[in-house]
């Protein structure tokens, strides 16, 4: 017959059992399981410090995003500023521009006009004596002599 099956050993069987289960529970709760709790602690820890790392980087983060926005919106109204500066100044350079072409052309118009009216004068005494030189000529060759 076999062994383990024989009632005779059952209770040597049964106490060595026991001694051995006893002994892996105590081995397994003064070593194995201090040491994974142990792991267990420092891991929950260390996931802990991550996280509020992370919150922290969060928190700049979203510090940082507002100090660009704000950077750029300083930017954006500096330019405008720029801009308008910018066109005010071409205004007062266009205008004075323009004041000054005015100012010319009125010049050119008085003084062409001016011109003209001399040369109106100056047409009218050329022409009278146009008339007294041809009117001469006519009476010297008519009449042969002055």
């Amino acid at each position: 017959m076999v062994p383990q099956l024989d009632t005779s050993y059952w209770c040597s069987q049964i106490i060595w059992l026991v001694i051995c289960l006893s002994i892996l529970v105590v081995f397994f709760k003064k070593i194995f399981l201090p040491k994974i709790s142990a792991s267990i602690t420092i891991r929950d820890n260390h996931i802990k410090t991550i996280k509020r790392s992370i919150d922290e980087l969060a928190k700049e983060y979203e510090n940082l995003a507002k100090e660009l926005n704000s950077i750029d919106e300083k930017k954006i109204r500096e330019t405008q500023r720029i801009l308008n500066e910018t066109k005010a100044k071409c205004d007062i350079i266009l205008n004075e521009q323009i004041k000054n072409l005015d100012l010319k052309n009125k010049n050119t118009i008085f003084n062409t006009k001016k011109e003209a009216d001399e040369l109106i004068k100056n047409l009218d005494t050329m022409i009278k004596k146009e008339i007294d030189n041809t009117s001469q000529r006519l009476f010297e060759k008519l009449f042969g002599g002055k």
